[in-house]
């Protein structure tokens, strides 16, 4: 893999920079994926998460996008090797100590890596608009900077890593291979369906599905001040709007590009699937069209958000009961569905 050459790409209305940044690794490895794919195939595209105040809820779905990094990418043929569990990267804002044991432990690994050609997927730590994404470590003693490399926020350009990132995955191994289409359906129905209910993100004390919807709705009705801004406008609740509008909006395209590949039975379950999707994004685009300045919280507006998030998660209900309905052997294996 070229290091040099990698470069990860943003996109109006994408707002993953985790499926960005594994679409860049795969590119840049001669691996041929769609970022819609590997959205669904991440589990992404359906996902769903709200976690305790005082988190922002524009940050909330930047919290637990890994669940099934290492999965996925073993998928098309990349080995990927956490520098720490999963649950280790929960807690770390206020370990002033990680700081020292990253530094002492983790940056030499690094830069291993880098001198063998292996680029490091790093979550946090990168400047400005992009402190909270996952970008790729490509390079150290960049222009003075002990480890640079690309992110969405980047715009093409090699920037500084300039905090210790909370998880890191080294690509340790890349042996190409094709998926078919297929086999990410019956992968991203079982995805969706694990997203709506695992346990698995309570390493980072997230409720995830329904119960993300609910949370998204109490903090409405009680009015929890965000730390980032200082006051409980509708900025944060706006954002958070238009990451879920991106993600329903992905499914769409998942769904709809993949339809005619199904036989009859499957492509009727997909249209009340696809009908759900696009009734949760009408629903959340009313948040976002009649958007007022930050400071301009009214009850009129969050009565709004209420309805829409309320008709919203309805919408996703549906979603996820048509995707229940699908036989548990479909779900569970990687054979083409031809009924």
């Amino acid at each position: 893999m070229n290091l040099a050459t990698l470069v990860v790409h943003d996109a109006p209305s994408q707002f993953s920079s985790l499926t960005h940044s594994l679409f860049a690794l795969l590119r840049g490895s001669g691996i041929d994926a769609s970022y819609d794919d590997l959205h669904a195939a991440l589990g992404l595209s359906f996902r769903m998460v709200a976690a305790p105040p005082p988190t922002c809820p524009a940050q909330w779905f930047t919290y637990g996008e890994d669940l099934y990094l290492e999965d996925t990418a073993a998928l098309y043929g990349v080995q990927l090797r956490p520098l720490h569990p999963r649950a280790a990267a929960a807690g770390l804002d206020d370990y002033d100590a990680y700081r020292q044991h990253f530094l002492a432990s983790y940056v030499p690994l690094i830069r291993t890596a880098l001198a063998h050609d292996q680029a490091v997927l790093a979550w946090r730590g990168w400047p400005d608009a992009g402190a909270n994404d996952w970008g790729i470590v490509t390079t150290h003693h960049h222009f003075g900077m002990e480890l640079a490399g690309t992110t969405v926020s980047a715009h093409g350009h090699v920037v500084p890593l300039l905090d210790p990132p909370h998880q890191c995955y080294v690509v340790e191994q890349v042996d190409p291979r094709q998926l078919r289409p297929l086999d990410i359906l019956s992968i991203t129905v079982a995805r969706a369906i694990e997203c709506s209910s695992s346990s698995g993100e309570s390493i980072d004390k997230m409720v995830v599905g329904p119960a993300a919807w609910n949370a998204w709705l109490e903090r409405v009705g009680n009015r929890v001040t965000c730390p980032a801004i200082g006051h409980h406008g509708p900025a944060c609740h706006i954002h958070l709007a238009r990451i879920i509008i991106a993600a329903r909006e992905s499914a769409l395209r998942f769904f709809q590009f993949h339809r005619d590949e199904l036989g009859p039975q499957r492509r009727t379950a997909f249209d009340t699937v696809i009908d759900a999707c696009g009734r949760t994004v009408t629903a959340l685009r009313r948040i976002v069209n009649r958007a007022l300045p930050m400071s301009g919280e009214s009850p009129e507006w969050r009565e709004l958000l209420l309805y829409a998030a309320e008709t919203a998660g309805a919408a996703d209900a549906d979603a996820l009961r048509a995707l229940h309905e699908w036989p548990a052997c479909d779900r569970n294996r990687t054979a083409p569905w031809s009924t």
